[in-house]
């Protein structure tokens, strides 16, 4: 696969710096292979995350239990129960196992649901005040490897903290400009939404609204950004856009 093919696909992916984003887009606004190379890659992006299933823990129970209940049914058979009230447990334990390695692959899988989108505004976070953004810089390269976005002058930071939320780390910024308070929410080995569309036009961005609010999503080296405001979902794109220059 050619290099031009890998970053056009690292770019979907949102794995790439500024500068190299800029290179890619150019490389689409001037190349239409590269383009529909992007839209392919952007389109099975949306369609693995939409077709994710999420494994049903109740069926799989109701399932273990009647094949229990079968077999301790073979009253006739005392070997049978024998073996059954022998090892029962360990089976009911093998299938409890079996539930939480399937629930642990959906949590680690790198995406973040719809239940930990909500439960940001409910999760408690250990927050502390900054002296602007070059000290919220260093507090967020501390804790993720990663920087902080791009902070315009117009914009304040107030606080920044650190939380979990359904399992998953995420680190809180507290920001304000003219227009009122909105946050930036970071989280580190997550790229994939389970409701969040790719917003037309804008294939490096995700949006929704999370607790009646506008929300924003990018990826980039291995960190995700989510811009949450109370404004108009073009607001906070144009918002998000400047951050990521």
């Amino acid at each position: 696969m050619s290099d031009w093919i890998e970053k056009v696909h690292a770019h979907a992916d949102g794995e790439l710096d500024r500068a190299e984003s800029a290179e890619v887009e150019a490389v689409l606004a001037r190349e239409p292979r590269a383009a529909a190379e992007h839209q392919w890659a952007v389109y099975l992006k949306e369609m693995l995350y939409t077709k994710h299933l999420k494994p049903d823990y109740a069926e799989a129970w109701q399932k273990g239990r009647a094949r229990l209940d079968a077999i301790d049914a073979l009253t006739g058979n005392t070997k049978v129960e024998s073996f059954v009230g022998r090892f029962s447990w360990g089976f009911v334990a093998a299938l409890f196992a079996v539930i939480l390695f399937a629930d642990f692959l959906n949590r680690g899988s790198g995406q973040i649901s719809d239940q930990q989108l909500a439960g940001l505004f409910m999760a408690n976070t250990t927050e502390r005040s900054v002296d602007g953004a070059n000290d919220a810089d260093n507090y967020v390269r501390r804790e993720t490897g990663n920087a902080l976005p791009q902070i315009e002058a117009v914009i304040e930071v107030t606080s920044v903290g650190k939380g979990s939320v359904e399992g998953r780390e995420f680190l809180k910024v507290d920001l304000h400009d003219n227009s009122g308070a909105f946050e930036l929410y970071i989280f580190q080995g997550a790229n994939r939404f389970e409701s969040l569309e790719p917003i037309s036009g804008r294939s490096e961005f995700f949006g929704g609204t999370v607790n009646n609010q506008s929300c924003v999503a990018w990826s980039r080296s291995g960190a995700t950004y989510i811009l949450v405001a109370p404004r108009t979902t073009d607001e906070v794109v144009s918002m998000a856009d400047r951050m990521r220059r």
